[in-house]
């Protein structure tokens, strides 16, 4: 009997040693979920994806500026005219979509996949932010 307690005892600690880094763990991850989603939230507008987490800085590399006016069909077969933009990765001409209020680059982009969405440099660009110094 002596021996099935201390068996207990020891599976009882070795489960809260294991769960505690775990639960810490998973709590990183969903404040980080959470900031991540208020951030984006707070300028982006839903159809940018950043609800498929689809939303991501880049550098002032990242693009070639055009200048204005460019008139392009946006994601939603839209035509709009405005300050654009090559993304260079992929190629693709967008207008800026707004200023970002931390004055870097954000550009929202990702293509469906079967499972979800993939968010890679080729994908389909939906929003672009940029800071409010540029051009």
């Amino acid at each position: 009997m002596l021996a099935v307690r201390a068996a207990l005892r020891y599976t009882l600690v070795a489960f809260v040693i294991a769960a505690v880094p775990a639960l810490a763990a998973w709590g990183t991850v969903a404040f980080a979920q959470d900031a991540y989603a208020a951030f984006y939230r707070s300028f982006a507008e839903t159809s940018c994806c950043w609800t498929n987490k689809c939303c991501y800085e880049i550098s002032e590399n990242d693009v070639e500026d055009l200048g204005e006016p460019i008139t392009v069909t946006n994601t939603w077969g839209r035509s709009v005219t405005g300050h654009g933009y090559r993304i260079k990765a992929s190629g693709q001409v967008v207008v800026r979509t707004a200023f970002s209020p931390d004055g870097k680059y954000h550009r929202c982009s990702c293509d469906p996949s079967g499972t979800g969405w993939k968010v890679w440099p080729g994908a389909n660009t939906r929003c672009l932010f940029t800071p409010f110094y540029a051009t």
